[in-house]
């Protein structure tokens, strides 16, 4: 697996540990914030 890949894959495990924790309002805000960078 190259590099950059592991790291996003780290990075994207991360992401789901937090969204866990978060409330349906926190990750619409998330999700906005996500589509806005694309």
């Amino acid at each position: 697996m190259p590099r950059w890949l592991s790291m996003y894959a780290f990075a994207a495990a991360q992401a789901a540990q937090k969204l866990e924790r978060m409330t349906p309002s926190q990750i619409q805000a998330f999700a906005a914030a996500q589509a806005a960078q694309k």
